[in-house]
């Protein structure tokens, strides 16, 4: 390749035109070469020469353009129940942690909420948050009508939340879900349950999400509005002056308190670490 490049005779020289006779050793007329074969690889070589260059301004064009369009596909996005506010943040964990008003009703125990009020680290939450969690995200199968979870799908979605953490095999239940473990069949059995939970509320929630350093933080701020809609309270049965829902929660959100979740990163994964209510 490098031969070629030397073997280039430039078709403009110093601003004069170079017709094959500039700079090179004079020869006998008989021994140049004819004249209709000397324009023929001079214009191939500048037909190669512009070829490259376009080529290779497309390349940069198209560069720029790819470009362009991932940093448009990872702008900030926001909904009327969530908004993340840093745009480097791909990672969707708040999944873990959204829960609708019947499993927001019991998925957490009395001790868990005494814990969370001053700040808890995750792993001194009770056996049924981080089974519950946990099984939210975990596979399900159906054999006979009946419906299980592995004992090693629940254990990885258990690693997947809050890390190396050991837990103890047992029932648990969120929301209407109630499931036993057998120790023979390693599974996690959901139970019929004919007593469902009724509530007269509903909870309605909203999430801000952001991204600091090498930790993440979720403040998943909550209201519960009664079914008739005429009063709204948060946290801790704190009372609010609107009623909210979910046409106007976005908006009020900061009246309401919050559950700040953050989470670590180690390498490539977030894992849940502090609870707090705030």
């Amino acid at each position: 390749m490098n031969d070629d490049k030397n073997n280039v005779v430039p078709i403009i020289v110093n601003g004069k035109l170079n017709d094959g006779k500039y700079n090179k050793p004079k020869k006998n007329h008989q021994d140049k070469l004819p004249s209709k074969r000397f324009n023929f690889i001079d214009v191939l070589l500048t037909l190669l020469g512009i070829f490259l260059i376009g080529y290779g301004a497309y390349g940069i064009i198209t560069k720029d353009k790819n470009k362009e369009e991932d940093i448009i596909s990872d702008s900030n996005t926001s909904s009327n129940s969530s908004e993340v506010t840093n745009q480097n943040s791909n990672i969707d964990v708040s999944k873990y942690i959204t829960f609708n008003t019947k499993e927001s009703y019991n998925i957490f125990t009395p001790e868990d909420i005494n814990l969370i009020n001053s700040g808890a680290k995750a792993s001194d939450m009770s056996l049924n948050f981080k089974l519950s969690v946990a099984a939210r995200q975990a596979k399900k199968y159906t054999s006979n009508s009946n419906e299980y979870i592995l004992q090693s799908d629940l254990q990885e979605s258990i690693k997947n939340v809050f890390g190396d953490i050991s837990i103890t095999n047992a029932s648990f239940s969120y929301g209407d879900n109630i499931y036993v473990y057998n120790q023979e069949t390693k599974r996690y059995y959901l139970l019929d349950n004919s007593n469902k939970i009724n509530l007269d509320y509903t909870m309605y929630h909203y999430i801000k999400q952001e991204e600091i350093d090498n930790k993440l933080i979720i403040k998943y701020y909550i209201a519960y509005t009664d079914t008739n809609k005429t009063r709204s309270w948060t946290l801790n049965n704190i009372s609010l002056t609107d009623v909210i829902d979910s046409n106007n929660i976005k908006d009020k959100f900061n009246n309401l308190k919050y559950i700040e979740y953050q989470f670590n990163k180690v390498y490539d994964k977030y894992y849940l670490d502090t609870i707090t209510i705030k």
